[in-house]
């Protein structure tokens, strides 16, 4: 177990800070692994289940926002309430089982239950990790430390698809799910028994563990005075309703697009989500910690510039004909894209009291949830559906192609056919969704009008 100990009343070492910093990256990893695994496998599982574009968008996005208005916001008072490393090690623990579970699954109907209980698990781990951080370090070293927490999404994008990938050739998709599951119930079992509950404002030297948590009315009416979150939540809400939406389907696009098998599409897909989610994640929560020290505007001029670009980056990798070139640009779009990631979750801490983090976490996610993966996965499936249905010449392409591929035993040119539809279908429907980016720029530069008095506030 490891060892706490203190240089003062309710202050914790820096070993074991460090300690919690790689448990917590490694916990919530599990999530992210889980999350890219079953996008990596998205065409093995959509042609074993017959799941159309559509479904598969809607078991990618509907099951999650459905927890999170369900069950986000309790979960989020929870963490402003109640022990927050427990809280942590029950949510990894659920969502790890019923990751495990999605590989015993026979149906869609079965395999979007399982999914709506992993993002309940889900929905229970960031908020209170958050929190317990910004409890952990102050505000000028809160950026880096949520950037180090971030490297999750780095690692779990790395590992995860790769690892998927190369385990569908060899075996079974369904044996990936079973592997996250066991990782995951171990690493809920190391939070459980070596983490500790920090004192809540320990890092601005405020007993708020001797108040009472104010109700999510009461931290709404907070952060909806602030004019400038208004439009950092539209910023928010449009840039993940179209990053959920291309997400989603970009290791689909690459299998389609250039006809590659599961395992170098986990490679290539795996490439692509750690360089530009590590980089944009990392890099963002460091920049921020420096250049807000001068001009607290950077929080959303920051998020402003790296959505902007990301457009004609996403868009002019979507129309490269060339497998190399379209993963560099693709790979560039993203890093630039999440460098949103971490500033706007800094925002939000620091726009709060102590009691009230978890709450706004919440928010954070919810926005990032219920918003983005509730529409834009499903709406994106069902724009491709539609253009391939046009793209393909030989006859009703759901009955031709089911889940995006002909039968074996149509042969190659019927599997040459549905090929170039859907990757078509995706291409048309992924480059809509990425002009949407523009639109979240807009309302984050409007929002650095009023951002330094919000803060100061």
């Amino acid at each position: 177990m490891a060892e706490i100990p203190q240089d003062g009343p309710g202050r914790f070492s820096r070993g074991y800070r460090a300690w919690f910093l790689g448990l917590m990256v490694a916990a919530s990893a599990m999530a992210v692994i889980d999350r890219t695994s079953i996008l990596t496998l998205s065409q093995p599982i959509k042609a074993d289940l017959h799941m159309t574009d559509a479904q598969y968008g809607m078991l990618q996005g509907v099951g999650l926002a459905v927890c999170y208005a369900i069950f986000g916001l309790p979960l989020a008072r929870l963490a402003d309430t109640a022990n927050r490393m427990k809280l942590v090690a029950a949510a990894v623990g659920v969502f790890s089982l019923f990751a495990g579970f999605c590989g015993l699954t026979r149906n869609v109907l079965q395999l979007f239950v399982c999914r709506v209980v992993v993002g309940v698990g889900e929905a229970g781990v960031q908020p209170p990790i958050i929190s317990a951080i910004s409890d952990l370090y102050p505000p000028q070293k809160r950026g880096t430390a949520l950037s180090i927490l971030s490297m999750n999404i780095g690692l779990g994008t790395l590992v995860g698809p790769i690892a998927a990938g190369y385990l569908t050739e060899a075996y079974s998709w369904r044996l990936v799910f079973l592997l996250i599951g066991g990782g995951g119930v171990l690493m809920a079992l190391l939070t459980w028994l070596t983490t500790r509950e920090p004192p809540r404002g320990m890092s601005e030297d405020i007993a708020a563990d001797r108040a009472p948590a104010p109700g999510f009315l009461a931290v709404l009416k907070v952060l909806i005075a602030k004019r400038s979150f208004w439009q950092v939540m539209a910023g928010m809400a449009v840039t993940n309703f179209a990053a959920a939406g291309v997400g989603s389907f970009i290791a689909l696009y690459f299998t389609r697009q250039f006809d590659l098998g599961p395992g170098m599409t986990g490679v290539v897909f795996g490439i692509v989500s750690f360089l530009s989610t590590f980089g944009g994640t990392v890099s963002g929560g460091v920049i921020v910690d420096f250049v807000s020290r001068r001009d607290g505007r950077w929080y959303v001029w920051l998020p402003a510039l790296g959505v902007l670009v990301a457009a004609p980056l996403y868009i002019g990798g979507f129309l490269l004909p060339n497998a190399p070139l379209a993963l560099v640009s693709l790979t560039l779009a993203g890093a630039v894209l999440f460098l949103y990631y971490t500033p706007t979750q800094a925002l939000l801490q620091n726009m709060v009291e102590p009691r009230m983090r978890g709450t706004a976490a919440f928010v954070f996610f919810v926005v990032s949830g219920l918003v983005g993966f509730g529409g834009g996965p499903a709406l994106l499936g069902y724009i491709s559906d539609h253009v391939a249905a046009r793209a393909f010449t030989s006859g009703a392409y759901q009955a031709a192609c089911p889940g995006g591929v002909a039968p074996l035993a149509a042969g190659a040119a019927a599997h040459a056919a549905c090929r170039m539809a859907s990757a078509m279908g995706l291409k048309v429907s992924m480059s809509l969704m990425s002009c949407l980016y523009v639109w979240g720029a807009v309302h984050f530069f409007l929002a650095a009008r009023s951002v330094r008095q919000d803060l100061g506030r």
